[in-house]
């Protein structure tokens, strides 16, 4: 090994080291009470790709948020059916094909959502307050990096899944454990 593939070697396993605090910290939002009433995480999850348009519309298909979400389309299906009971999403006939459901955010369902994204931005701008403004600089050339490295790894999971594991052990040269 070269140098650099062991620089490369020790950034990686800093990274997959790291990155689960930070899905740690997201992940906390479990039943949370807010003034809007309980919310879990994968709820919170749901809220946020509706809000923010993630899948292109502020309708959405329960196959398009178990597909974005990389679960089952029953494990989205029990979520929805929660939401709706809270209020905060409602299921509504698509206008071109009554047996479609699309599910479209409420007010309420907004405001809770925006209630989890401020509490977590608060808590960021906390985290990040020790930095002075060239390490904010830094930070945000090291984002664009990590946005770029967080599309190869989507890209991937999906071929890993696509193909049988002792695949992915021989691309590697390495040896099943």
């Amino acid at each position: 090994m070269t140098a650099a593939s062991d620089d490369r070697t020790r950034l990686a396993q800093d990274l997959v080291q790291i990155l689960p605090s930070f899905a740690r910290w997201v992940s906390s939002i479990r039943n949370a009470d807010t003034p809007y009433g309980r919310v879990a995480y994968r709820q919170v999850e749901i809220l946020y790709i509706m809000r923010k348009r993630v899948l292109g519309s502020d309708r959405v298909l329960a196959s398009q948020l178990a597909t974005h979400m990389s679960v089952q389309r029953s494990v989205v299906t029990r979520i929805v059916a929660s939401l709706e009971q809270s209020g905060f999403v409602a299921r509504e006939v698509d206008p071109h094909d009554a047996r479609v459901h699309r599910i479209a955010l409420t007010e309420k369902g907004v405001a809770v959502s925006v209630y989890i994204e401020d509490i977590f931005l608060r808590e960021m701008l906390g985290g990040i307050a020790f930095l002075g403004d060239d390490q904010i600089g830094e930070l945000q050339q090291a984002l664009t990096i990590l946005r770029q490295l967080s599309r190869n790894l989507e890209a991937a999971r999906k071929a890993r899944l696509e193909q049988p594991l002792d695949g992915i052990f021989r691309s590697r040269d390495t040896e099943p454990i």
